[in-house]
């Protein structure tokens, strides 16, 4: 036993040694921070940053929109399973070199949507996505009010928009009828 103490003792004194010799290096290192008292807030850049959840069915668009904003230009994300969203991807996009926008592309299967419930808040905004190109009214419910309904259940007052995807593939008449 007393070799134990013996060892506990010296096992604490050399924790003390390193514990010491971390905070004389973080307290020097604090000091250094002092030299930044000259400068003043107009020497800083403010970033804005927001976040934008991107919602709807399978194959909506979601990710090819986000694709477009973050590449700038068009790369449609690959047809079947392969590039499909797994769950959540959270993405930034810089919109200048002082507003940063966070994008979370929410997978469309309804497997996902249980876990989606868990990256809402009352600051982001809502973009609604909508294949225009097989979209029909009576899908509303479905491919929009599903949506706004989930959002307004758990949010208050949320910022919704919803966008239509696949404009190239319907003619000028049907886009406006839709």
């Amino acid at each position: 036993r007393s070799h134990d103490r013996s060892h506990d003792r010296s096992h604490d004194r050399s924790h003390d040694r390193s514990h010491d010799r971390l905070y004389s290096r973080a307290n020097s290192e604090y000091e250094g921070l002092g030299s930044l008292s000259g400068v003043s807030a107009s020497d800083f850049t403010t970033l804005s940053q927001a976040k934008a959840v991107l919602l709807g069915d399978v194959a909506a668009g979601k990710t090819s929109l986000l694709n477009a904003l973050r590449f700038k230009r068009s790369r449609l994300a690959a047809a079947g399973s392969s590039g499909r969203t797994i769950g959540i991807e959270v993405h930034s996009v810089s919109l200048s070199h002082d507003v940063k926008l966070w994008f979370y592309d929410f997978g469309g299967h309804v497997t996902y949507h249980y876990s989606h419930q868990l990256f809402l808040s009352d600051k982001a905004i809502y973009l609604i996505t909508v294949d225009i190109a097989t979209y029909k009214p009576e899908q509303f419910d479905k491919s929009v009010g599903y949506w706004y309904d989930i959002l307004t259940s758990r949010l208050v007052g949320p910022m919704m928009c919803v966008l239509a995807t696949h404009t190239d593939l319907v003619d000028a008449e049907t886009l406006a009828d839709r």
